[in-house]
């Protein structure tokens, strides 16, 4: 084996004059197969084709004399209104992709973060996102699918026809068979097109039955998300880089097949189809690909929070809450401690904030409302006679112009000028007048209307109503003068109690219920902190031992439904706090779940 010429370089080694402990070092070898192999080079490492010319010179030249079917026209040249010019002697302009995703509430969650952050690091590129509904599906197709690639990131399903899982405008499930997938628009003028769902060669090919074939990479079967991530960073760097859609596919799937985690065999359901090389000109063919000055992708910043780990979803819920606040401003989540009003709303807003038209691309801002706390305990502890009410309404103020300076980016990217006025208000510690920060925060509200698209604000933890009467009048006063300042404001409130009017609008109240046993017997599962045996359920006369515990180990299926059943479950009563609670007691030292507190009465 060779070490790797890239990775070499990357970290300051001499790549044929190192010693065998700095081989083991490098992050990535060449085989002999692959350096006397017609295969082209890759570095899995850092994504990047590795040039005949970085090669000790005896491969060098067998390559050039045996090896002429290799040969790269375009390798060391870039395409640029239909002409070829040196790396040398054009500056950089990048590629321009249109990125288009879509995850449905109700179906697996795909992970597109990643992919997004692949695509903005990728020199060379420059991607817009769009979240692939049907109506921007249709307008990319009509408007830009002639000189930009066209990503589409999406599930599909082959029974009981060939379909793609798009979104509508609250990120429900739209199922497009192929025949009204044909009809969204002009695919006969798709320049590239990227479509990595799962068995996405089939929707590819009746595409083309109906408008002939076009230069597509799809896949034939059910992939892993980690090998069409690790396949799309490789495509678009060499992309990028200006090589040819054969070698692009040819050095990403590659890339694939040397990388590690057990993905390698899922290269081969990676498929180039629709293009020929020796029909259309090789890389010249693809000289209609418009490339933009500069090499960054249009800006976005997202997640802005961690999602929750283990959550269980609530899709009926998250779908009912965001259909909601099509027609209403306000909305409440109300219920117990611990059933899981916090959880929802930040899945909520990690979900509906993510970029290229969900409900709150513009900012989904998440409000903890324990930080107001205090000065509702003064109000009522004091009766409203020594505390200003402005008080209040100016650390709402910094707590919403803290969470906005963090949406700046988001912000500029959605068309909104307020960046200035938002870093502006929030550095400021020492307004010259104590109402100065309340008042920006109402200019910025205002600013926020300038671009399409709603914006979110979550008070999360707010008191039952109807507790400090002074500090819940100012309170709602100050939500109300934010909703006359901006009407694409939309306000979700967490409570104990039901909510049900600020002074002029009438909130929406959806109460949240206990998990089903179901996904009460999931989120358990997740949680414990050992595996489950059939001792677990059942009594036994005497302590078995390992090796007899080790015999009775339950498999995941079994497990759950034992779960359902158990007097344990039903005891928590689907309340995610107490699941969780619950669940950490099931470690090493308790030798069955017979044997819980919550069964013996001590919790």
């Amino acid at each position: 084996k060779v070490p790797c010429p890239e990775c070499s370089t990357a970290y300051g080694f001499d790549c044929f004059r190192t010693n065998r402990d700095s081989a083991r070092a490098l992050i990535h070898v060449l085989d002999m197969g692959e350096l006397m192999g017609e295969k082209h080079l890759y570095c899995t490492a850092r994504h990047r084709p590795v040039t005949e010319k970085q090669l000790p010179m005896p491969f060098f030249k067998w390559r050039q004399e045996h090896l002429h079917a290799l040969t790269r026209p375009a390798a060391n040249l870039q395409l640029d209104e239909g002409r070829m010019h040196s790396h040398s002697s054009c500056p950089p302009r990048a590629a321009e992709v249109r990125y288009l995703y879509a995850s449905p509430i109700g179906h697996g969650q795909l992970d597109v973060a990643k992919e997004m952050e692949a695509l903005q690091k990728t020199e060379g590129i420059y991607a817009e996102v769009h979240v692939a509904t049907a109506n921007e599906l249709q307008k990319v197709l009509v408007t830009h699918a002639r000189h930009t690639v066209l990503h589409l990131t999406a599930h599909c399903s082959m029974r009981p026809v060939p379909s793609v899982w798009l979104e509508d405008e609250c990120s429900g499930p739209v199922c497009l068979s192929d025949e009204r997938l044909a009809q969204i628009g002009p695919w006969d003028e798709v320049l590239l097109l990227i479509f990595l769902g799962c068995g996405s060669e089939l929707l590819v090919r009746r595409l083309f039955d109906r408008f002939g074939p076009f230069p597509a990479v799809c896949c034939t079967n059910p992939v892993f998300d980690s090998a069409a991530r690790n396949f799309v960073k490789a495509f678009y760097h060499a992309l990028g880089a200006g090589y040819s859609i054969e070698d692009c596919f040819k050095w990403a799937q590659q890339s694939v097949r040397c990388a590690g985690n057990g993905i390698q065999q899922e290269a081969e359901k990676f498929v180039l189809i629709g293009w020929d090389a020796s029909l259309s000109g090789g890389a010249s063919a693809f000289h209609n690909l418009s490339r933009v000055a500069g090499t960054l992708s249009a800006s976005w910043c997202w997640p802005h929070t961690k999602r929750v780990e283990q959550y269980i979803s609530r899709n009926d819920l998250m779908l009912g809450v965001a259909q909601r606040f099509l027609t209403r401003s306000v909305a409440t989540i109300w219920g117990p401690q611990g059933i899981g009003k916090t959880a929802f709303c930040r899945e909520f807003c990690y979900h509906f904030s993510a970029p290229g038209g969900r409900l709150f691309s513009k900012a989904a801002l998440f409000i903890d409302a324990q930080g107001l706390a205090h000065i509702g305990d003064r109000f009522a502890a004091n009766g409203a006679t020594d505390t200003d009410p402005e008080e209040l309404r100016d650390r709402l103020a910094r707590l919403v112009l803290a969470e906005l300076a963090g949406h700046v980016t988001a912000l500029a990217a959605c068309g909104v000028t307020a960046g200035g006025a938002v870093s502006a208000a929030a550095e400021s510690a020492f307004p010259p007048r104590a109402e100065a920060r309340w008042l920006a925060l109402l200019e910025v509200a205002r600013l926020m209307d300038e671009a399409e698209g709603l914006w979110l604000l979550v008070l999360d933890g707010l008191r039952e109503p109807g507790g400090a009467a002074v500090a819940e009048r100012t309170l709602v006063k100050a939500l109300q003068d934010l909703l006359d300042a901006s009407a694409k404001l939309r306000i979700l409130l967490t409570s104990r109690g039901h909510w049900k009017r600020l002074s002029e609008t009438k909130i929406v109240g959806v109460e949240m219920e206990p998990l089903p046993p179901r996904q009460a017997a999931l989120l358990l599962a997740r949680n414990v902190h050992r595996r489950l045996y059939l001792h677990d359920f059942e009594a036994v006369r005497q302590e078995p031992h390992r090796e007899e515990v080790e015999s009775e180990l339950l498999g995941h299926e079994e497990t759950f439904e034992r779960l359902e059943a158990s007097a344990l479950l039903r005891s928590l009563g689907g309340v995610p706090g107490l699941l969780i609670e619950a669940a950490d007691e099931v470690d090493e030292r308790l030798p069955s779940l017979l044997q819980h507190s919550s069964l013996a009465g001590r919790k």
